[in-house]
């Protein structure tokens, strides 16, 4: 497998702007995507398993518990979430990020969430 890095050195400016657009356009469809959050989970789970390097406890406690936690808390916890999701975006690793894509939507709107309330805090405090 050859880094995108690598490519992008030897390539023109029009690989990275294509490259850029080709992201941009994987993001936004990952985000549409619709599906069943019991099946995802099953699924990223059983590509944890297949990886062999994750702890049996950690993706067992992830498939059991997900839904009690927010994606901000799976995300900054000590677990392989974090470490999976930018190995697989750094490597551009189409498997992962599809298998991980309910955690990538659930993850977005939390985020999106988080930022309109901090907005919204940041203008009321101003108007104080």
């Amino acid at each position: 497998m050859i880094p995108i890095g690598f490519l992008c050195y030897y390539f023109s400016r029009d690989y990275g702007a294509a490259l850029l657009l080709t992201t941009q356009l994987f993001k936004e469809a990952l985000l549409k995507i619709k599906g069943d959050d019991t099946q995802s989970i099953k699924e990223f789970a059983g590509l944890c398993r297949f990886q062999n390097y994750i702890p049996l406890s950690q993706i067992d406690k992830f498939e059991r518990e997900y839904r009690y936690y927010t994606p901000i808390w799976w995300y900054t916890a000590p677990y392989f979430i974090y470490s999976m999701l930018n190995r697989g975006l750094r490597l551009m690793d189409v498997d992962v990020i599809l298998k991980m894509g309910l955690f990538f939507r659930h993850l977005h709107k939390d985020l999106e969430t988080l930022y309109r309330e901090q907005q919204s805090a940041k203008i009321n405090a101003v108007l104080v």
